[in-house]
């Protein structure tokens, strides 16, 4: 049985809810921006980051992080603030020229799915080339890594293996680096798709009724089969209670369902009252809608 486990050497942060895909999958109300103040953002990782050697940060949310103009220069600041002691995770559609800075403690999570031709049709023409542009950019540059974070359908699954070591040959050509470190450096993700059914269920403005339409049990199914290496950790992987920090407030998860605060507890609280809030949302975490899949 899956269980909730809570991790105090991460945070995960939104800084932006806007989005100007419109991906055929995407469960987020993503289309209006509401940005999440610096002010807010430093005070977070400063009570997260107290007592850690090092501080994980997810950047995520609804939106894409590159539609903030802010967002590379948020990045820089922190790592001035705190040099050595922040890893940054980064979720982006990599349809920007523009790169993370300093990228050497920073992992592109981009979002490709598998094989070529499902992410023309998923996310519209011309997204493929930019985003493999990106990767090989942050790659090249000295990145921390590169995850292609690759949604599943039971009818693309059997053409993701072959897809994605095609994709790390291109990767190769256009970084300049051996296939060796590419695959070092590289790595797939696979993701299995919210249900509809379940997003319907979510009482939050964050949400639109919209996600798959496939059962996850049966895609699981396919996932043994077609990539049997990752079967376990998407069976098994624990759900992550995390201090998540959205425009709207404070929540338990990166989903934003289950609220623990407001921006003016981060002013407030210590780091642990904000942990024991997350160890106390916990309950909650296990009744989510979202719960068999997060």
């Amino acid at each position: 049985m899956r269980i909730s486990t809570l991790t105090t050497t991460g945070i995960y942060l939104e800084p932006s809810t806007y989005c100007p895909l419109d991906c055929a999958l995407c469960y987020t109300a993503h289309r209006e921006q509401r940005l999440l103040s610096a002010e807010v953002i430093h005070r977070a990782v400063a009570l997260m980051v107290e007592g850690q050697d090092t501080l994980g940060i997810f950047w995520c949310g609804l939106g894409e992080v590159f539609e903030d103009a802010r967002f590379p220069g948020l990045l820089l600041d922190l790592d001035t603030r705190w040099p050595d002691r922040l890893l940054h995770v980064v979720q982006t559609n990599g349809q920007t020229a523009v790169d993370l800075p300093d990228p050497a403690n920073k992992v592109a999570l981009i979002s490709m799915d598998l094989p070529r031709a499902f992410t023309a049709r998923h996310r519209g023409p011309g997204y493929w080339p930019r985003a493999v542009a990106f990767a090989a950019r942050h790659l090249a540059a000295g990145g921390q890594g590169v995850g292609i974070k690759c949604l599943l359908t039971t009818g693309t699954l059997p053409a993701v293996p072959r897809s994605f070591h095609a994709l790390q040959k291109r990767l190769s050509v256009l970084s300049g680096l051996t296939i060796a470190e590419t695959r070092r450096r590289s790595w797939l993700e696979p993701i299995v798709p919210f249900p509809r059914r379940d997003v319907a269920r979510i009482d939050s403005p964050a949400f639109v009724p919209r996600g798959g339409g496939e059962d996850p049990a049966a895609l699981l199914e396919a996932v043994a089969r077609h990539l049997p290496e990752h079967h376990a950790s998407l069976r098994d992987r624990p759900r992550t209670l995390e201090l998540s920090v959205t425009a709207r407030g404070l929540f338990s998860c990166c989903e934003a369902v289950v609220g623990i605060g407001d921006h003016e507890d981060l002013g407030r609280l210590d780091r642990a009252a904000l942990v024991e809030r997350l160890e106390r949302a916990a309950p909650a975490c296990e009744t989510c809608p979202l719960a068999a899949v997060c």
